[in-house]
């Protein structure tokens, strides 16, 4: 299932256009958003009365996504420069593990 993290300066949104939802992010929402894996589905928000089943009506009707991801896969940042801004609004650092080549994420507090 595919979730759009949409960006506006009155607050941002998770949108789930299978379940026509949108769900204001928060803390605990931007980490359950980051999460592995996040449940989708068993999200619970405000029913979205604007058609989303596009990104394109997503982005008019809602705002600019700046990420979205599906089902397992992390994140995918549509707008880097905004993606990480919100990250570390929320507290959410990335680090390297040069040992191992990967990146992960932890929270700054």
């Amino acid at each position: 299932m595919k979730a759009y993290y949409v960006h506006k300066s009155q607050g941002d949104w998770i949108v789930i256009p299978q379940t026509r939802q949108k769900v204001r992010v928060n803390q605990k929402v931007f980490e359950a958003f980051l999460s592995e894996p996040p449940d989708f589905g068993n999200w619970n928000g405000e029913p979205t009365p604007e058609m989303v089943d596009s990104l394109e009506i997503i982005c008019r009707t809602l705002g600019p996504v700046i990420a979205y991801r599906e089902d397992r896969h992390p994140p995918i940042p549509v707008d880097r420069r905004i993606w990480v801004a919100r990250q570390e609004h929320f507290g959410i650092i990335w680090t390297k593990d040069e040992e191992n080549g990967t990146d992960y994420c932890g929270m700054m507090y």
